[in-house]
């Protein structure tokens, strides 16, 4: 293919076509075609003309290639040797970057590497190249696995040292404390900490506050009772104790206060029974707390 350059096309360009200048622009036209890579010079030899099929450079992008290897490896499939600077012309590469490029075609198996003065770059069959590309994936990929199941074994046995901590130290009340402002949310709470009673209940308050709590909740008293939970009642007076025994186990008890426990997980404490529209409760759900509480009751 050869290139033709008419007048027109110095005209086109801006070149008249003055004897005197003709010269001038001629050389001057010639090295602008050098600098875009067009051609060496005016002669027999094939005029250069980069172009790379775009789909395939695509195809290989979407199986990991970068767009450097991709026009790369496109520009080897099409000969049989270049060497490193015939790679950068025909691929359209930086040159500094055409190094760096090879070396990591050849890593992933898809390039061969000639020794020499210079160094000449062969692709390997496209079917040994992608079969090499494929069996790096998957090294990789096994690799990622591995790392993944690593970070999961560390990250459990962190949680399981932190979980093992807080049950030598036991845990911090005050991390599981609510505070309950008004007698409607009293009543929803009470209501759902017997209902969710399996174990053991146990009311400590005065004789007569304990009655009006049988009567406020007896449904959920007596379901609890149904299940085979066990009623406790702690009071520091005798008044009308026959009725109570009617219905849970009785421990005298000196201690003047007003609370709840559910199994040994939750207590709810209340404010003394002077106004039962200022009432205010304190859930507490900690086990080690509830625990304590209980034991101290023994004392």
């Amino acid at each position: 293919m050869l290139l033709l350059v008419s007048n027109n096309i110095f005209k086109g360009w801006g070149f008249h076509n003055n004897k005197e200048n003709k010269k001038t622009h001629r050389v001057n036209f010639l090295k602008w075609l050098k600098k875009w890579r067009f051609t060496n010079h005016l002669s027999e030899e094939p005029l250069i003309v980069i172009h790379m099929d775009k789909e395939i450079i695509d195809e290989f992008q979407k199986i990991g290639l970068n767009k450097y290897e991709s026009k790369a490896f496109v520009a080897l499939l099409k000969e049989d040797t270049l060497t490193a600077g015939e790679i950068s012309k025909k691929a359209n590469i930086p040159r500094p970057r055409t190094y760096d490029i090879l070396e990591s075609l050849e890593e992933k198996g898809m390039c061969s590497i000639q020794p020499g003065r210079p160094t000449k770059y062969k692709s390997n069959p496209l079917e040994e190249a992608i079969r090499n590309l494929k069996e790096k994936k998957k090294k990789e990929h096994e690799r990622e696995i591995k790392k993944m199941d690593e970070v999961k074994n560390k990250i459990q046995t962190k949680l399981k040292e932190r979980k093992g901590r807080r049950e030598k130290t036991k845990q911090n009340p005050h991390d599981f404390l609510w505070f309950l402002r008004n007698k409607e949310k009293l009543n929803s709470k009470i209501r759902k900490l017997l209902e969710e009673a399996r174990e053991e209940i146990v009311l400590a308050t005065d004789t007569e506050d304990a009655l009006e709590h049988i009567k406020e909740y007896g449904k959920e008293f007596q379901e609890a009772k149904n299940r085979g939970t066990n009623i406790k009642i702690i009071t520091y007076n005798t008044d009308e104790i026959e009725r109570l025994a009617e219905f849970a186990e009785i421990q005298k008890n000196n201690h003047k206060h007003r609370f709840m426990t559910i199994d040994d997980h939750s207590v709810l404490f209340l404010t003394p029974r002077e106004d039962e529209e200022k009432e205010v409760g304190a859930w507490v759900k900690s086990p080690f707390f509830t625990q304590g509480l209980k034991h101290k009751l023994k004392d």
